[in-house]
């Protein structure tokens, strides 16, 4: 089985699945190398932590946008997607694309549904 197939839960049918935000944020940050846009590494050396100085890691595009063409296109069959652990999208990339890949799959007429008390965002 797939790294990836981990991602989903699904019912009998196949047609409801439950994706789980910290299973895929965990994901999220193994293809990215645990890298940030705009990550506070990025600065000098003029009296700085030891880490200020380092050259912005670079993340690779490619393997994000793969991640999430992946899961669209395993969303295509199903008609219900039930989203949990919600709190784990408080990095401003992966929160937006997890809501691109949502609002992608409400568009082609797929419910979603978010479960517990979690966050609201």
């Amino acid at each position: 089985m797939k790294r990836r197939d981990f991602l989903f839960l699904t019912d009998h049918d196949g047609r409801v699945v439950e994706l789980s935000c910290e299973q895929l944020y965990m994901q999220f940050n193994d293809v990215s190398g645990g890298s940030r846009i705009g990550s506070p590494e990025q600065g000098s050396l003029d009296g700085a932590d030891w880490w200020a100085g380092e050259p912005p890691a670079e993340m690779p595009q490619s393997r994000l946008d793969e991640l999430f063409q992946t899961l669209e296109k395993r969303l295509e069959q199903v008609d219900v997607l039930r989203v949990s652990n919600r709190d784990w999208l408080k990095d401003d990339v992966f929160k937006a694309r997890v809501y691109g890949l949502l609002t992608e799959f409400q568009s082609r007429g797929g419910s979603v549904e978010y479960s517990g008390n979690e966050m609201n965002s």
